[in-house]
């Protein structure tokens, strides 16, 4: 019995010696202080990040350098990809829908038809594109992001975060631990039992049966079976979690409203704190397994470069 119990602390002082190594560099971005809601990289040099007050930054060297790109708008954008290098959405308050053609030099507004705040967007290709948002909303283009129309959900709760896994089956989290699933291409939703009530902020999938969900009181969720049952894990605090990113089936990282970052190497049976940085954290990226970046508030912008 002693010999397990020295195996497990010797362990458990191995997980805590290997993940307190990673370290995270401020990139400070234009000395900019808006808050950045999410980061996106389309190669491993050329990256996005946008936020408050219409801000959208780029940097073409990995995060040396950034711009301020001109957005032709005034309110807060919350989420942003690009179906590749040329072509990018950004999405926000007031149902705003923002669309690049070529990379970031010019921005035009897309009609969305809503006036709820838009959170997250995602593209399964060219041309099929979803939104998330506010009071249950989804939308859905299939003409690369030039109209959108509603889709039904079936609920009015707020919606936070959507993932695909493949062309056809995606997850969305939101209110009061609400996940959806769709396997059709968001003709139809589910409602799956997430196992927790809590407000849930993002969600990632690993592969096509193994996907984790975070958001209010330091919830994390797994799921091993494509979200047809979850289990709580912990996480080591109580603050609100934001953003989930994982680079391979144990390696993931969380971060937090307080500037925390947490991050597991055995598939989230366990989590502890590598860094608090002091200011909160929206959003997590990784070009690679080796290369992630966060955005946050006051114009953060971290960087690790894990060896």
């Amino acid at each position: 019995m002693n010999s397990i119990k020295i195996l497990f602390t010797f362990l458990y002082l191995l997980f805590n010696l290997f993940a307190s190594a990673q370290a995270w560099h401020n990139q400070n971005p234009l000395g900019q202080n808006q808050s950045l809601s999410s980061i996106y990289f389309t190669d491993s040099n050329t990256g996005y990040a946008v936020g408050y007050y219409g801000t959208i930054l780029k940097t073409t060297n990995a995060g040396i350098n950034w711009s301020e790109l001109n957005s032709g708008v005034f309110v807060n954008l919350t989420s942003t990809c690009f179906i590749d290098s040329s072509i990018g959405f950004a999405v926000g308050d007031s149902g705003i829908i923002l669309k690049t053609v070529n990379s970031g030099l010019t921005w035009v507004v897309k009609a969305s038809g809503v006036t709820s705040p838009l959170k997250s967007i995602w593209f399964t290709d060219l041309n099929n594109g979803y939104l998330v948002g506010g009071s249950g909303k989804i939308l859905k283009t299939t003409d690369s992001g030039e109209t959108w129309a509603v889709i039904a959900t079936g609920t009015n709760s707020d919606l936070n975060s959507i993932y695909f896994t493949d062309e056809n089956s995606a997850y969305i989290v939101g209110e009061s631990g609400k996940i959806l699933k769709t396997i059709n291409a968001g003709a139809n939703w589910t409602i799956l039992p997430s196992g927790t009530t809590e407000f849930l902020t993002s969600i990632y999938f690993y592969n096509s049966n193994i996907g984790f969900a975070v958001g209010n009181s330091g919830t994390i969720v797994k799921t091993n079976d494509a979200g047809l049952s979850w289990s709580l894990q912990s996480g080591g605090t109580s603050f609100v979690l934001t953003s989930v990113y994982f680079t391979d089936e144990n390696i993931g990282y969380v971060v937090a409203s307080d500037g925390r970052i947490i991050k597991t190497i055995n598939g989230g049976d366990s989590w502890i704190t590598t860094s608090t940085i002091g200011v909160n954290l929206h959003s997590i990226y990784f070009v690679d397994s080796e290369t992630g970046y966060i955005a946050g508030n006051f114009g953060t912008v971290l960087k690790t470069i894990v060896r």
